[in-house]
């Protein structure tokens, strides 16, 4: 009997190992997934570049120390680190989904260029946790500010656009202003949004994608049908051609069709400096998208379909 019970002593002893060990293996490959991007300069220090990391925690207070001080490294083969040498964080505070981080006032001293691409590192670098949607600049306890002197506030990736597949240059900075429509989908609201955006991308074409991801505000709703792609984008003697894909069309109908058009016409003329829109579906301009509405047209901005806005303005 003895013998019996010290045998299956062992066979549980064995078990529990045997499922020990499975799960050291499990926890090891989840921290094998768990790697980030971790965004640093080129040697020229114009152009941002990215470098693979497996962080030596899951824990994610330990994880954003590990991932602010790797933005201080110098790259193994080439490059520059993120943050100058001079430029230390002093605190990490998350709140919700925002990631409040307090840089040294050595910060506010870089060369613009270069704090562009700073920040759209970090940024980028930061929100790949899950638990960070967006970031706050403090240099010293205080706001960080533009060269306008206006706060930067929040900032998520989406604010920071790249033209895919291109090497990134420079960022340039604008703050565009984007039609979308009123909940009861009867009028169109001007929204103002800052964005970050890659200097290989031509603005019309910023506007473009940033009305297609539409807003998350409850009291407007997006104009553009989302799975919309854009085939181009160009401008020419003050006339910006905007060429879409048939779902431009097959999501629309004979009721939002003038607030889309408009909504798309008003935004590139306010931000784009051009007169007048030409809007084609795979290159074809002679379609109806109402019985009143046809694309074989030059719209021009209109501010009747402005909310409290008088069409003589």
């Amino acid at each position: 009997m003895k013998k019996n019970q010290s045998y299956m002593g062992l066979l549980v002893l064995l078990c529990i190992g045997f499922l020990m060990g499975l799960g050291g293996c499990a926890g090891q490959s989840h921290q094998e997934e768990a790697q980030y991007a971790i965004y640093y300069l080129n040697n020229s220090g114009m152009t941002l570049k990215t470098r693979n990391y497996k962080p030596d925690t899951e824990d994610s207070e330990k994880v954003r120390d590990e991932l602010a001080s790797q933005l201080q490294e110098i790259p193994v083969n080439d490059g520059q680190r993120l943050l100058p040498e001079d430029v230390t964080i002093n605190s990490l505070n998350l709140q919700d989904t925002t990631l409040t981080i307090d840089f040294s006032d050595t910060y506010s001293k870089m060369e613009k260029a270069r704090e562009i691409l700073v920040r759209a590192g970090v940024v980028k670098t930061f929100c790949q946790m899950s638990e960070v949607e967006s970031v706050i600049f403090l240099v010293n306890g205080q706001e960080l500010t533009d060269s306008s002197g206006n706060i930067t506030g929040s900032m998520g990736i989406n604010d920071f656009v790249e033209n895919s597949g291109k090497e990134i240059n420079s960022y340039v900075y604008s703050n565009l202003t984007l039609y979308f429509e009123t909940a009861d989908a009867t009028q169109l609201v001007p929204v103002e949004k800052k964005v970050y955006y890659s200097s290989n991308v031509p603005i019309e074409r910023v506007v473009v994608e940033q009305l297609l991801k539409g807003t998350t505000e409850e009291t407007m709703r997006s104009t553009m049908p989302a799975d919309t792609s854009i085939l181009s984008v160009t401008i020419a003697d003050n006339i910006c051609y905007v060429n879409f894909d048939s779902k431009f069309k097959d999501n629309l109908t004979p009721n939002n069709a003038k607030l889309t058009v408009y909504s798309l016409v008003n935004s590139i003329v306010d931000n784009c400096h051009v007169q007048s829109v030409q809007i084609a579906i795979n290159g074809d301009v002679n379609q109806d998208l109402a019985d009143d509405l046809s694309l074989n047209q030059l719209f021009q901005k209109d501010r009747s379909f402005i909310k409290g806005a008088d069409a003589d303005d």
